[in-house]
């Protein structure tokens, strides 16, 4: 995200003064650009989309404030819990422009219902402790990184003291491997890896996806007795003798029987038949 400086605006059209700028870029991110007019749309409802969003589909939902013509501040909704928080390096938070800003997008984006918690917080100031730009979303950005949401050890180790041989301790180390900004986790664990003293790490993710479509495909046309004849040998195989097998090549030794390659030489035979005429044509 790169944010632009806000500060007050000349108000006359010199020709010399290079950075004015009518209308200016406030803040720009993803081949996205808002302008000044964009939030005083959005705040008095004038620019927003018909399309309705879920409240499931939003986290985090961020308003920039542009108050009394020179002053920026930065609004933020929580959706999850139901949070406000108001970030300003100056002022308290203005609860009329809260409450108009919740009225207005609970109508577009987000229905705000029932009681919402509010608190403020104050990023610092320039050096000279003027107000000269956005400086609050830099501050959120720096101050609220990504969360790591594995809390057991992703590695263990056994080590003997060289000075007691029989003396075995275990060194732990949890490790920054699923770092995350939204609330798609639900849970993580550390499973121990039989071969390296690195564990496996698994999450249970809520992803909201499509169901499955079942998709016919037309393969060529089969005559009734091959068609048969394939379908007997299909239910001739025995596909819970796998289960019986402990290691990977007794597994894989069952693609070696009999009934398996015949199934497998009539397809190569009948796809080579027709590849030729093809190449014939």
């Amino acid at each position: 995200i790169k944010v632009h400086s806000s500060q007050e605006l000349k108000t006359d059209l010199d020709e010399n003064y290079i950075g004015f700028e009518i209308n200016p870029v406030v803040v720009k991110a993803s081949n996205y650009e808002i302008r000044r007019s964009d939030l005083n749309d959005v705040a008095s409802g004038a620019c927003l989309r018909v399309l309705k969003i879920s409240k499931t589909e939003l986290s985090l939902l961020f308003c920039p404030l542009f108050l009394r013509g020179n002053h920026w501040a930065l609004l933020l909704f929580e959706v999850k819990s139901k949070l406000i928080k108001y970030f300003d390096w100056i002022c308290s938070i203005d609860s009329c422009v809260v409450t108009k800003i919740c009225s207005t997008l609970g109508k577009y984006a987000i229905k705000l219902n029932g009681k919402i918690s509010s608190e403020t917080s104050y990023p610092k100031q320039q050096s000279n402790g003027t107000d000269c730009g956005v400086f609050t979303l830099p501050f959120f950005i720096e101050n609220n990184d990504l969360v790591n949401f594995v809390i057991k050890p992703t590695r263990v180790c056994l080590y003997r003291n060289y000075k007691n041989s029989n003396d075995v301790k275990t060194s732990e180390t949890l490790i920054d491997l699923f770092l995350h900004n939204s609330d798609f986790v639900d849970e993580t664990n550390s499973i121990e890896c039989p071969f390296s003293d690195h564990n496996f790490v698994i999450a249970k993710l809520s992803i909201i996806k499509q169901s499955a479509i079942r998709k016919k495909i037309i393969c060529r046309d089969l005559c009734f007795e091959n068609l048969k004849r394939i379908s007997s040998l299909v239910d001739e195989i025995e596909q819970k003798e796998l289960k019986n097998f402990m290691t990977i090549d007794e597994k894989f030794k069952r693609s070696l029987q009999d009934e398996d390659k015949e199934i497998f030489e009539y397809f190569k035979s009948k796809f080579k038949q027709i590849n030729d005429e093809k190449l014939s044509f």
